[in-house]
């Protein structure tokens, strides 16, 4: 056979590309062609600026307290405006991210229902995390069900995709399909340039009005010490946007669809099974043990709790304090080992071990014993000593805990139960409700409620006070009922020395009473929230985005009950 003219051989085919891989006609076998680099559309650089304004806000709007509606605002806006773009681009609206926007959006609402800074800090951090999951859900074109995957779906989320395409918002920013962007952006600038002229006008002619000029000043209220504070927020707002925005890209291009996936965790779970049953008895069975000697022997301490029968040489506060918190702390103790006796448990795949059921269920039921015991004690603390914030936080956290244990045990007889997602749609149910019930003000209230009725020795004063203006309203509805019935007025008590500092001397004779004490501390807490607000305080006349209910009811009942002798225009 003639090789002269013939294609060259298969080995000189390779000797050839190793010689010379970059030689014409071979390059493609060398090196993979590169990947376009993505074209982003006028809707999507639209939103990567609008990312970066509330990006912007939502720094300005730190700390919270501070700026509760401001906060309120920037999430409203967040949710609706992200809405908005991804409809635009066509996408449908699917039901688990709508209803978690639904609930981030009732539960942020409780940022000017109350003015408890606790409560604001959880409901932020829960509006915040809930809308990446929303931004997630509704850019993607997965399809999200009601399913135990929400929370690998909510990983990726918030760790993965968003750094993904974390550039992404800079590049879109000034660039644009067939770079229409740039023309559009230019087009806005122009627009608003040309408004600011009319704006200022119309702004001088209508500044005869005082009430809108004094809206205007509360809305836009402005220092050369502000500066700073904007150039902050403009400077943490770039990486906070590219955040967002690169969460948004990821989720649009569908990017890492294959990284932390269901398959994949399923696929990994039975390799981490690795507990044979015998340890896992002999490692149950002692703990379990301790329990029953535990109940045995203090029956009669814990049953006291649900009898009110304190037991002997215990006063209500030590009998409440003593072993709540070991409880409390047992309680959560049993439920990460139920966790890890489920995730490392040998058994055969796809079957549920019948041992792993036993000791869910034993377990769930030593640790609601636990729990109830628990409450019970809390139960009778309160009856003695009135509520405080800690004490209705503690007792809901034990009751969300024995909400999820009987979770557990139901989960053992309904195999379909969806406990993971149940179990967090409890928390979020049971935190709004937290959240919108106005818990300092429910507190001053029933604290005040139960020293009228006679069942409470002493109101606490300085545990009110630290509820801040919720308990002002409360406050002065106790001094207007003592002061009427021992003709006495709260705003005339001057400053008592040997009041103020009453833990620090011991009386004998002339020791104030408990009524005395009390009466007076809660003078100087009215007298000093009238100082607050009748004008001689810097904070006297905070901006519109400060405003919160109870800031607004406190204000309302001290200028109603004539403590403010006159009304802020």
């Amino acid at each position: 056979m003639d090789t002269n003219n013939a294609p060259f051989t298969k080995s000189e085919n390779y000797e050839n590309i190793s010689v010379n891989p970059y030689a014409t006609g071979y390059s493609t076998y060398a090196s993979s062609p590169k990947k376009p680099p993505r074209e982003f559309s006028v809707k999507e650089t639209i939103f990567a600026w609008i990312s970066f304004v509330l990006a912007y806000l939502f720094c300005l709007s730190i700390p919270i307290a501070d700026n509760p509606l401001g906060a309120l605002v920037v999430i409203v806006l967040m949710f609706v405006s992200t809405a908005c773009a991804v409809l635009i681009k066509g996408k449908k609206l699917k039901i688990m991210p709508v209803l978690v926007a639904i609930s981030a959006l009732v539960v942020s609402t409780s940022l000017i229902i109350t003015a408890n800074g606790f409560l604001h800090f959880f409901a932020f951090t829960y509006s915040l995390a809930a809308y990446c999951y929303f931004l997630y859900a509704i850019s993607s074109d997965n399809i999200f069900r009601f399913t135990d995957s929400i929370v690998i779906d909510f990983f990726k989320a918030i760790f993965i995709l968003p750094f993904c395409s974390f550039p992404a918002m800079f590049i879109a920013m000034f660039s644009g399909k067939k770079n229409k962007s740039g023309k559009i952006i230019l087009k806005i600038l122009i627009g608003v340039g040309v408004a600011l002229i009319p704006c200022t006008v119309i702004l001088a002619l209508l500044s005869y009005d005082s009430s809108f000029t004094d809206l205007l000043k509360r809305v836009f209220d402005f220092e050369a010490k502000d500066i700073f504070t904007h150039i902050v927020s403009i400077f943490f707002g770039f990486p906070v946007g590219a955040y967002v925005y690169g969460l948004f890209v990821s989720s649009s291009d569908n990017k890492c669809k294959d990284v932390v996936t269901a398959d994949s965790c399923n696929k990994i779970l039975p390799k981490i099974r690795i507990a044979p049953v015998i340890t896992v008895l002999t490692a149950v069975v002692p703990i379990l043990a301790i329990y029953v000697f535990f109940f045995v022997s203090q029956w009669q301490y814990y049953i006291s709790g649900f009898t009110g029968v304190l037991p002997k040489n215990f006063s209500h506060a030590q009998y409440a304090r003593e072993g709540f918190f070991q409880l409390c702390t047992v309680s959560v103790i049993n439920l990460l080992i139920l966790v890890a006796i489920s995730l490392l448990l040998k058994r055969k795949e796809d079957k549920k071990s019948i041992l792993l059921k036993v000791i869910s269920v034993v377990f769930s039921l030593f640790t609601l014993v636990l729990i109830s015991t628990a409450i019970a004690k809390m139960v009778m603390y309160i009856e003695q000593y009135g509520l405080t914030p800690k004490r209705v936080y503690a007792s809901w956290f034990m009751i969300v805990l024995a909400v999820v244990f009987l979770l557990i045990i139901l989960k053992q007889f309904i195999k379909k139960l969806k406990l993971i997602v149940i179990s967090l749609t409890v928390l979020v149910v049971m935190f709004a409700a937290l959240s919108l019930s106005g818990v300092d003000t429910f507190i001053a209230h029933y604290n005040v409620d139960r020293y009228l009725d006679k069942t409470l020795d002493t109101v606490d004063i300085d545990a009110m006070e630290d509820l801040g203006d919720a308990a002002i309203p409360q406050l002065t509805r106790l001094a207007n009922i003592l002061d009427e019935k021992n003709d006495t007025d709260v705003m005339e008590v001057e400053y008592d020395y040997k009041l103020e500092y009453v833990e620090e001397y011991e009386y004998e004779d002339d020791k104030p009473s408990d009524y005395e004490i009390m009466y007076y501390k809660l003078a100087m807490c009215l007298q000093d929230r009238v100082y607050h607000i009748d004008g001689t305080y810097e904070k006297s006349d905070p901006t519109i985005w400060e405003f919160n209910i109870p800031r607004y009811e406190a204000e309302r009942t001290l200028i109603d009950a004539g403590y403010v002798e006159f009304e802020k225009e």
